[in-house]
């Protein structure tokens, strides 16, 4: 992603040295301990504007790849794996300051987006949905998102995001069955 951007946008001052300055500050010094790697799925949370949706956009693309060449069960499964392995990390990482949501915990947004991706199947179209929608769900947070948000912690974190995930795939069936 950040050679894509370098290329395409190397004229672009200011847009261009911070692509650079990302570039130079955290692709050559990965993070020191554990649960930074995985809480950041590094270096996908460093990046320098709109990480979480470079997050879900990198997952729409797995997931897609994983329902197409696996199943639907398969990106389901590497949710469910990102949740565990999410709450685990991110109650480490962010310790007793349990009121934050750094913008660097990404690993919500790969499991939330994961969700939404596998209730797509194998129409690239209804996966074009199912990120719209979750970034949609995920940004705003509306109704139940926002309440679920402000339990705060490592469940705070992580459930809001798969609420997103849910709620999105939820209406990625209701277009499947109903519409097409």
């Amino acid at each position: 992603i950040v050679i894509i951007l370098k290329v395409t946008v190397k004229d672009f001052g200011s847009f261009s040295r911070k692509v650079d300055l990302f570039e130079e500050k955290n692709l050559t010094n990965p993070p020191r301990d554990f649960s930074s790697f995985f809480v950041q799925i590094w270096p996908l949370g460093q990046f320098p504007f709109a990480s979480g949706t470079f997050c879900s956009f990198f997952f729409f693309l797995l997931g897609f790849y994983l329902n197409i060449y696996f199943g639907w069960q398969y990106t389901i499964a590497t949710s469910l794996i990102l949740i565990f392995i999410g709450l685990w990390t991110t109650k480490i990482y962010i310790g007793g300051n349990v009121n934050s949501d750094p913008k660097e915990v990404v690993i919500d947004e790969a499991s939330g987006q994961l969700i939404a991706s596998a209730a797509a199947g194998n129409n690239i179209y209804l996966h074009i949905i199912a990120f719209l929608l979750f970034r949609f769900f995920d940004i705003t947070k509306l109704g139940p998102i926002r309440y679920v948000e402000y339990k705060g912690g490592a469940f705070g974190i992580m459930f809001d995001d798969i609420l997103a995930g849910l709620i999105s795939a939820f209406l990625i069936l209701i277009i499947n069955f109903y519409l097409l």
